[in-house]
């Protein structure tokens, strides 16, 4: 009988296993009435087991929160002004807010709590790769992000804006793609994926090739809604430069509209490098000012209480954006090996209100810091709305969406 040495096993198993992660601390001041602050820590831990062929992942994200609550400040309002939005009840007395919310079944609480496991750590990855000289497998929970313009993405099958939240990664999705090469430059990717009660379908193929440094890829999109047919190409001539363009078809509406990005940046010798941006992102689902669909934006996620004779206008589907034409402008400093500053201007064309968002970032070897702030910019438009569009229930909640917040994050890797 062989007898392996315990300090080999150990060597094996470590060449197959491996365990990373992050701990984050982020705290945010807000220029806005209520509560001012609020703190964040998150752990996010990867388990990795590998083989020659295959890999399995899985990552969990836990988050606590602290302080700012903002559904527990908008019902703050809500109680405050009870006896004005409820006339009297036969027996002469009122409900109380939980008795209100109860009655109506409203699906918001007035305290932030943890009280299981799940509202606490998610499953942000779950998933499998399988790799073979034909192709390349992921199944299971993964991050699916396709085209390349710079935060507004037309051909990305899952859209997601990050621009208010560079800390935050992708959401997971159900899915199950597949990279399949052709030739030394083409790809082609297939991908199918669910919704997280499984109920749901949609599908996507991405085809392409890289020709004279240019990246050329045909997107093709479906799902029970809507057919997008897109093209990314993304190329590189002394300044980069990208073009991304999809056609959203709807089934149900018998409309259409299209989404375009178009961008470059280039990159100057100041320090050890500077790189400045410009993008023009136009969605023709969106609307003038004046039509423009607040519904999606609505302050309390609310239904109708017959009970009470409360009626809420209609919730519109969620949308990244609300106008048809947006400015991007974006600037990227390197100062030296351990110290960055970045800056993203961005402005809705029509209205003429927008967001800055200047950062500086300490980057050590484990542990890095950043500090910025999000300024909002002119009113009476998408980033500042009106009182109008602020008021719900015959209630203004308009001063409790902050103008600026001051946001400092620290994150230590292992």
């Amino acid at each position: 009988m062989t007898i392996v040495p315990h300090y080999l096993f150990a060597l094996s198993i470590n060449d197959h296993v491996d365990s990373i992660g992050y701990i984050e601390a982020r705290n945010s001041y807000f220029g806005s009435a209520g509560t001012k602050w609020q703190m964040v820590e998150r752990w996010r831990p990867t388990l990795q087991v590998k083989t020659r062929r295959s890999k399995f992942v899985l990552t969990l994200d836990g988050q606590l929160t602290q302080g700012r609550y903002l559904t527990g400040e908008y019902l703050s309002r809500v109680d405050n002004q009870l006896e004005t939005l409820l006339p009297p009840g036969l027996d002469g007395t009122q409900p109380t807010l939980d008795e209100l919310i109860d009655d109506c079944a409203w699906n918001v609480s007035t305290n932030r709590t943890y009280k299981t496991f799940d509202e606490v750590f998610k499953t942000a990855r779950l998933f499998v790769d399988l790799n073979t000289p034909a192709v390349d497998l992921r199944i299971g929970r993964q991050a699916v992000n396709w085209g390349s313009a710079k935060f507004f993405n037309p051909t990305d099958v899952v859209p997601e804006n990050f621009i208010a939240e560079p800390w935050r990664e992708r959401k997971g999705v159900n899915a199950f793609k597949a990279n399949i090469p052709v030739g030394e430059e083409g790809l082609i990717s297939t991908l199918l994926s669910t919704n997280d009660d499984f109920n749901a379908l949609q599908g996507a193929v991405k085809a392409g090739t890289t020709i004279q440094n240019t990246d050329i890829y045909g997107i093709l999109y479906g799902n029970n809604s809507h057919l997008m047919i897109g093209l990314d190409i993304k190329g590189e001539r002394k300044i980069g430069w990208w073009a991304e363009s999809a056609m959203y078809i709807s089934w149900d509406e018998n409309q259409q509209h299209l989404k375009t990005s178009v961008g470059a940046d280039y990159s100057f010798p100041v320090m050890q490098q500077l790189t400045v941006g410009l993008q023009l992102f136009h969605d023709g689902s969106g609307e003038i000012p004046t039509l423009y669909e607040w519904s999606s934006r609505t302050i309390l996620d609310i239904a109708d209480c017959p009970k009470y004779n409360i009626e809420v206008p209609p919730r519109g589907k969620q949308r990244q954006t609300l106008g048809r034409w947006y400015i991007m402008a974006d600037q990227y400093l390197t100062m030296s090996n351990t110290w960055t500053m970045s800056n993203v201007v961005l402005l809705n064309v029509a209205d003429r209100t927008g967001m800055i968002f200047p950062t500086v970032t300490y980057h050590g070897k484990a542990i890095s810091f950043t500090g910025g702030a999000q300024m909002i910019f002119g009113k009476d438009g998408e980033f500042n709305p009106p009182s109008v569009q602020t008021t719900q229930l015959g209630i203004d909640f308009g001063d409790l969406l902050p103008t600026w917040t001051i946001q400092t994050w620290a994150r230590y890797n292992y």
